[in-house]
Order: structure tokens, then C-alpha cells, then sequence
């Protein structure tokens, strides 16, 4: 069987075509036997911004063309523009694709965690509409190495050196910081250093806001800042000369629409420097002269960005030589149990033999553990043998 992906993501396609595209779960559930008879295995992975088919089949391009007209019935998008649009992978690219994408390397916003999540989804429909059998361990390894890499980015992110660069590129930007008007978004650590650093300052005005405000008024308390609201952030954002945010929310917490909104009213440009991950400000705007948002690859600058890059692929290439030897040690499953089975049933045949002979040595102690040592040496030699092939990792 061959591993096969047909996709559509940001980069080949519209979101109104990805829209058109995507299948609700009640939908799919529906439609799915449509597919799972044709296919050995199929799994559907879909988010706001892409929509890919992992299958297993002995004629991937023939079932490509049954997964155009399949789109096509229920998108009513016709089969030549949904060719234009894809992408088609086979094999060791699909394992080099999926390992990159749930690392978050393909992600529209790169490095964001959510896709592993998605991932996940993805995996447990497949499970319940029993699709999949091999395809489960890839999805698993590919999850683990995704969350393997965030682990280690958010490890690599040190609290003081964030905290402190922050800073240091809010003055940069002003020259000074003195008299500036400050909001802080989130209570942890970072934001939590930032105000530390922040109150050496002359003057500045320093709001610490969190949506349970009596967190947000214990943690003021300690700094010696002022508490907010987070309902009250609209308000602030019209003042503010300087926010900072530094959640550990899932999600986008201050949306674009709001901050497009907060600058009609502004007359002093706004400077956003967002240190969460995943983000926690949308922002996809670039030619507006009086807001700037920075995130957390733009304060560290690109030869971090690139280092960090290179380890992830030597994670992906390790990960993805792993699951293939372990795809070729699959094939010989069946034949290395079939080995120790009759290497058991034969041990047990020449001991009733011999027992036949002279049954006090059958059932002597030392006779059975000498046949069962000689069985052990055997095993091990084979088992030796085929790796030494490189038929096994064992």
C-alpha cells in the first residue's frame, strides 16, 4: 500500500474555496462511507485554513481522481479548479509534510500549537469511523514530535531574557519610556517581570489586567501597578502607548477587529509587542503607520529563527526514519512470530520425544532449561541476522 495526501491549504487556495470545501463533522459522518469502502485507509484532517485526505492505496493516483469527484459532489466545485488548487504527495513526502505540519512549520502562522490539537481531532473521528489502522501510528508520532518541539521552543524562550528583550525594544521604539502609559495583558511570570522592570522607569503608568480581576488585583498589589479589567481593554487601548501580552491562552485574545476599531479614535501611534505562543494577537495588517505588532520571532531575530528552524527538520528526519523503520519491521511481524511460536512447539515435541526414551530426563529440570537456552541462542542468531540486513531495529 502507499501512502498518499490530497490537500488544499492557504498558499494554493482562497479561504472561500477552503470554506466551500470543508466538511463539518455531521457531514462527513454522512458522507464518509461514500469513501471508507474504496480506500484500505482514509482520514480527513480540516481546519480554518486547509483541507487534506491521508489514504493508503495499491493506486493513489487512480483514487486521487475518485477523491476530486468526491469534493466536487459535495462542494459543487468543479474537478479542474479543484486540480489547479491542490497539492498531491506520495510517501516520504506525506511523512516530511505532516511531521513539518505538526511542528507548525506549515502553519499560516508559523509555530502557532493549535494543529496539534487539530491533529488529534482529526485522529479520534477517524478511530470512530474505524478508517485507519496504520495511518494511527503516524498521526501518533507525528503529534508527539509536534508537541516534542513546542515543549523545547517554549523551554529555549527563557522568562528574564524574553521579559528583558521586550523592554528593551519598547525603548528603542520610544527612545524612552518615561511617562508612557502601559498595559499589561496576562499575570504570569513574564508579564510579571516586565512590570518589575517596567517601575524603574520615571513616571510610567502601569496596568496589569488579567480576566480574573481579583488575580489581576493581588499580582498589582505586589508590583505596585494598577489592576485592570479585562472588559475594560477596549478603553485602555485608546490611551495605552505600549501593551504587552503574555498569555497562556489557546486562542487569540485581543482580535483584530477591536484594534482596528481602537484606531479611529487614537492619535498617537501604539506599539503591541505580543510574547505568548501560541499569539495572542491577531494582526494581519502591515501598512498601517500608527499601530505595530511585534511577535516573539520578530523580537528574536532570524538567526534564531533559522537555528531553531534547522533543529526542528533534524527532529522531523529522525522522527520520520523511526516510523519508516518501524513500517519495514511491520512487514515481518507475522514471520517472527510464526519463529518463536514453532520454535516453542519444537522445543515441546523433542522433550515428549526424549521423554519417550527415558522420561526421567523430559521432565529433569536441567534438561528443560538447557533446551530452553539452546532455543534462546537460535532466536537471538536470527534475530541478529536480520538486523545486521537492516530488517530490524530490535
Amino acid at each position: 500500500m502507499i501512502l498518499a495526501l490530497l490537500g488544499f491549504n492557504y498558499r494554493t487556495a482562497q479561504l472561500s474555496l477552503i470554506e466551500k470545501l470543508s466538511l463539518p463533522r455531521e457531514k462527513l459522518i454522512d458522507r464518509w462511507k461514500e469513501l471508507s469502502f474504496k480506500f484500505d485507509e482514509i482520514l480527513l484532517l480540516s481546519t480554518c485554513n486547509r483541507i487534506e485526505f491521508y489514504y493508503k492505496s495499491s493506486q493513489p493516483y487512480k483514487y486521487r481522481e475518485d477523491l476530486l469527484k468526491f469534493i466536487k459532489n459535495y462542494s459543487s466545485v468543479e474537478i479542474e479548479e479543484l486540480r489547479k488548487r491542490s497539492y498531491f504527495f506520495l510517501s516520504k513526502e506525506v511523512l516530511y509534510h505532516l511531521f513539518a505540519l505538526a511542528c507548525g512549520l506549515d502553519s499560516q502562522a508559523q509555530g502557532e500549537s493549535q494543529i496539534v490539537t487539530q491533529l488529534k481531532e482529526a485522529l479520534l473521528l477517524a478511530e470512530q469511523l474505524q478508517s485507519i489502522s496504520s495511518l494511527r501510528e503516524l498521526f501518533k508520532r507525528a503529534i508527539m514530535c509536534g508537541r516534542k518541539i513546542q515543549s523545547q521552543r517554549r523551554e529555549s524562550l527563557a522568562v528574564p531574557s524574553l521579559s528583558l528583550i521586550a523592554v528593551e525594544e519598547a525603548e528603542k521604539r520610544f527612545g524612552k519610556l518615561d511617562g508612557k502609559i502601559v498595559a499589561l495583558v496576562g499575570c504570569g511570570k513574564v508579564n510579571q517581570l516586565v512590570a518589575k522592570l517596567l517601575v524603574k522607569k520615571k513616571s510610567v503608568k502601569i496596568y496589569i489586567i488579567s480576566r480574573t480581576f481579583d488575580r489581576a488585583k493581588e499580582i498589582a498589589k505586589t508590583l505596585g501597578v494598577e489592576p485592570g479589567e479585562f472588559s475594560t481593554l477596549p478603553v485602555l487601548l485608546k490611551e495605552v502607548d505600549l501593551l504587552i501580552s503574555a498569555t497562556s491562552s489557546p486562542h487569540y485574545v485581543i482580535r483584530e477587529e477591536l484594534l482596528l476599531n481602537v484606531i479611529k479614535s487614537r492619535r498617537h501611534p501604539l506599539l503591541i509587542i505580543d510574547l505568548a505562543l501560541p499569539r495572542d494577537v491577531e494582526w494581519h495588517q502591515k501598512e498601517l503607520s500608527n499601530i505595530e505588532v511585534l511577535n516573539i520571532d520578530e523580537l528574536m531575530g532570524s538567526k534564531e529563527n533559522i537555528l531553531e528552524c534547522k533543529r526542528t527538520w533534524e527532529e522531523i528526519f529522525k522522527e520520520a526514519q523511526a516510523l519508516q523503520q518501524w513500517e519495514e519491521e511491520r512487514k515481518f511481524a507475522p514471520v517472527i512470530r510464526e519463529i518463536i511460536y514453532n520454535s516453542e512447539s519444537i522445543l515441546k515435541e523433542e522433550l515428549t520425544s526424549l521423554g519417550e526414551k527415558e522420561k526421567s530426563l523430559s521432565t529433569s529440570p536441567l534438561v528443560q532449561e538447557f533446551g530452553r537456552r539452546i532455543k534462546a541462542r537460535l532466536l537471538h542468531y536470527i534475530f541478529s541476522l536480520l538486523k545486521s540486513f537492516n530488517l530490524l531495529s530490535l
